[in-house]
């Protein structure tokens, strides 16, 4: 059996005792499995144990959740790791320009499917002239969809998926590219990607830390939340795509997007109203804290009334017998790992929506 093993010194903020922990975390490739060692007391905290996790989820910067601990990824613990690791994964910015957010789904699946990439953040954000400029690329003012991709060489991974700057050339030369696909011109170009590492880390912390409480859902009286459980996010860029597709072809439109990793705290908040009336609950916090999930607000008319039914019943098994052309029959795997979470009472739309939109930003 191959015991590559990779190591990495993490941090879990510890809300009740106030303290700041560190972690020596074990990640195992061959079964998906991690240790954890509390390094302050030179112990063994986690036995070897089988995770959902990926090794690109772990790079410096990033985060990770562990049977519902959010750890933060601050350093390599060991020389192999970083040798093998740190001159390997990058992470870059792939932005979707205004003139191509309808393209969003199709984008996601190419990403999906090129296998040296993952897709580990997303958010929508409404981008004015002046931060066009603080970005200093050529975006003009708009709704735009920033991804946050983690590979091995992604920042010229990206640029090869993206092609040429001018989107006529990318025809002629790339024409599989995303620009050759869904640009019109140099400048309605359809994306942007990084040009380099220091830019990369410089747009991504633009996106998802200054701008942290940037939000632009509409809130309307036609919205209503979808959330994309990390089970299937986990799955691939290509799922989510698959997803946001399906709700495009029947009517609804992404108005709102934000990827999160939801401490235990949050998601046993937003899930008590499940509390003691169903018997998953327990397993339904675990799976909302396993990694990544991806809060959609959409908007269609009637969206408040109609959305459950596209969604179906909670079982897809049941779903697949009684209701087949729903999300949850498409997408499910059992009643946890359902794929999408829908609010179950059109009065509780607003309050989940503000959950996610505005008050965990």
């Amino acid at each position: 059996m191959d015991a590559t093993r990779y190591a990495f010194i993490t941090e879990w903020v510890d809300t009740v005792a106030s303290q700041v922990r560190k972690y020596t975390v074990c990640f195992y490739p061959v079964d998906n499995t991690v240790e954890m060692i509390d390094n302050k007391q030179k112990k063994l905290l986690l036995r070897r144990s089988t995770v959902p996790n990926k090794l690109s989820e772990f790079f410096i910067g990033g985060a990770v959740t562990i049977y519902g601990r959010q750890l933060k990824i601050i350093d390599y613990a060991d020389d192999f790791t970083r040798n093998q690791l740190g001159n390997k994964l990058e992470r870059t910015l792939l932005m979707v320009k205004p003139d191509a957010v309808s393209k969003l789904s199709d984008i996601l699946m190419a990403v999906g499917d090129t296998s040296k990439l993952e897709v580990v953040a997303l958010r929508m954000t409404e981008l004015s002239s002046g931060d066009a400029r603080e970005l200093g690329c050529d975006v003009g003012s708009g709704k735009v969809v920033a991804v946050e991709i983690v590979g091995a060489n992604a920042v010229s991974e990206v640029q090869n998926l993206c092609g040429p700057v001018d989107s006529s050339q990318a025809r002629s030369s790339a024409p599989g590219s995303l620009r050759a696909r869904f640009g019109t011109d140099a400048s309605s170009n359809a994306v942007h990607a990084s040009e380099s590492e220091t830019n990369a880390a410089h747009e991504l912390q633009f996106f998802f830390e200054s701008r942290k409480g940037t939000t632009c859902a509409l809130m309307s009286n036609d919205s209503t939340l979808c959330i994309v459980k990390p089970s299937l996010f986990a799955r691939s860029a290509a799922s989510l795509g698959d997803v946001i597709a399906e709700l495009s072809s029947n009517g609804y439109a992404v108005t709102g997007l934000n990827s999160r990793i939801l401490n235990r705290s949050d998601a046993q908040e937003f899930l008590e109203v499940y509390k003691g009336v169903v018997q998953e609950y327990l397993s339904m916090v675990d799976e909302l804290t396993s990694g990544p999930c991806v809060a959609l607000e959409v908007t269609a008319a009637g969206a408040r009334d109609n959305f459950r039914a596209l969604c179906g019943p909670s079982d897809p098994a049941i779903a697949k017998q009684l209701r087949p052309d729903t999300m949850r029959a498409k997408f499910g795997v059992d009643k946890v790992r359902n794929a999408i979470h829908c609010t179950d009472l059109p009065e509780d739309i607003p309050l989940e929506l503000e959950y996610f939109f505005q008050i965990l930003a």
